[in-house]
């Protein structure tokens, strides 16, 4: 791992420049909103964010010079560094209207402490959910529309927009994988990311049209189809979708499903007709199989106790759980726990790679699963005969089958350590106001930017423990290797000095 001192901060600072306009560029067209809404005091908070954001980003973008193409190791340390800056900017409008808000609720004033809004600007642009409101039905209305644009720019990622907009300069390919986007879409990544957005924006009217026409307010449709969509699970009513009928959880769990699937998979069958191109897909099938097993095995278990949970719910916090969209229509906390497992298994694999679902991911699960079977086959055949390694319904070689299992046996490992480590951590901070499994639950939900909880996320935690969840978040965020690669190189740059 090369120290930070041997890196171009120069190349770093341009970077980050760039991406601290996103924020700016948000709070400026979120202004709108103030205005629509007639609540001057959010003013200043906004026009702060857009000061610093814009100002600041153009400051870094145009004092530090490139120094040359972004490098690995360089854009890591420039997406982990990013949203960190960017959450810290995101917290401003928070703490402003906590402050300058005449009449502000109690919900409001959380906010008045520094760390609960960086919490929930965290929560926000990781696309998790975890809130430190208890009522977001009684936020403002520029508050609640800053949680839901926060979640719809996070969900789809922060170097998304950005290589959609601008034409960078440095290594676009390094840039855009270190935010953990790996699929292309088109010959070049100005082309994918636009395509991407293409279809985002497409799929995101379409999640407030179906939210509307099944009788939501228009507002509660516009934010719940922004935060759908991008898997984030911000609500702007007081039970999420617990006073919602019939109609309305069927449509969200359309939405979270569509969220959970590859924006490949998209593209294949709204763009370009590829029907077969979707039905070879192996991450595909594993998605498919893992849901409909995971909801039959909560089906049978609720069959065995004597529970008025209805299909629906039972369907919903499912697609809820594993697309890691943080959305309720019943309160999850009252569960039994085996039932709570089941929800947490689907929280630990997540959605498809390639979508804006958190967790550890179905491709993984797809990598590691044929890997079981390619060793059970090497076992059975005779000498004469050799294992096939197909994926996606093509044959590879040996070396490149176990490099891509390898890969994914890496992270299966980070992703472990790291939500034991984090577990831990919240144990030690929380001492015996929870049990473990309810600790756990919490450390999952964050690293998967889920947002379920059982009622461990408050404002009532300890800073340490807040603090911990803001981490999991941000690290999950990234696939853990982002920031493993900051902090290791500030160590090692720390060690150089010496």
């Amino acid at each position: 791992m090369p120290a930070l001192t041997r890196l171009s901060f120069n190349a770093i600072g341009h970077d980050l420049g760039m991406l601290l306009h996103v924020p700016g560029a948000m709070a400026l067209f979120s202004i709108l909103i103030v205005v629509g809404s007639g609540e001057w005091y959010a003013l200043p908070g906004f026009i702060i964010t857009a000061l610093l954001g814009l100002g600041g980003g153009q400051l870094l973008y145009r004092c530090c010079a490139r120094g040359g193409p972004t490098q690995s190791p360089q854009s890591m340390i420039v997406v982990a560094l990013s949203w960190l800056f960017i959450a810290m900017i995101g917290s401003i409008p928070f703490i402003t209207a906590a402050y300058l808000g005449t009449e502000s609720s109690e919900a409001v004033r959380a906010f008045r402490h520094p760390l609960n809004a960086f919490f929930e600007s965290m929560s926000g642009f990781t696309s998790t959910g975890l809130t430190m409101t208890q009522d977001p039905s009684i936020l403002p209305v520029t508050l609640q529309w800053w949680r839901s644009f926060t979640e719809w720019i996070g969900g789809v990622g922060v170097m998304v927009l950005t290589l959609a907009l601008i034409e960078p300069t440095e290594d676009n390919y390094a840039l855009y994988s270190a935010e953990t986007r790996s699929s292309q879409l088109g010959d070049s990544i100005t082309e994918a990311t636009r395509r991407i957005w293409m279809i985002f924006l497409g799929y995101s009217i379409f999640a407030i049209s179906i939210f509307y026409f099944a009788d939501m307010p228009m507002w509660e449709a516009v934010n719940h189809g922004m935060t759908g969509i991008a898997t984030g699970g911000f609500t702007i009513t007081s039970e999420s979708f617990n006073s919602y009928d019939v109609n309305i959880k069927s449509a969200a769990i359309i939405i979270m499903i569509l969220g959970a699937v590859s924006f490949p998979i998209h593209h294949a069958f709204l763009i370009r007709g590829d029907l077969r191109f979707i039905i070879r897909q192996s991450q595909f099938h594993t998605f498919l199989m893992l849901f409909l097993f995971g909801l039959l095995v909560l089906l049978l278990m609720y069959s065995t106790q004597d529970s008025r949970v209805l299909f629906i719910d039972q369907l919903f916090q499912w697609a809820s759980a594993m697309g890691t969209c943080g959305f309720s229509s019943v309160k999850i906390a009252t569960w039994a726990q085996s039932v709570l497992f089941i929800l947490m298994i689907g929280m630990f694999i997540g959605g498809m790679a390639g979508s804006t679902t958190g967790g550890l991911k179905v491709k993984r699960i797809t990598w590691l699963s044929k890997s079981f079977v390619w060793r059970l086959q090497s076992f059975w055949l005779e000498n004469r005969q050799s294992t096939r390694y197909r994926y996606n319904g093509k044959d590879m070689d040996e070396a490149s089958a176990m490099r891509y299992v390898g890969t994914a046996a890496l992270y299966a490992f980070l992703y472990i350590v790291t939500l034991a480590t984090g577990t831990l951590v919240l144990f030690i901070a929380l001492g015996n106001q929870y049990n473990l499994y309810e600790i756990l639950f919490e450390a999952m939900s964050a690293l998967g930017s889920v947002g379920l909880s059982v009622g461990v996320t408050s404002t009532d935690l300890p800073q340490s423990a807040k603090l911990t969840l803001i981490g999991l978040m941000w690290m999950g965020r990234l696939e853990i290797i982002a920031v493993l690669v900051l902090i290791s190189s500030s160590f090692m740059c720390l060690l150089n000095r010496r």
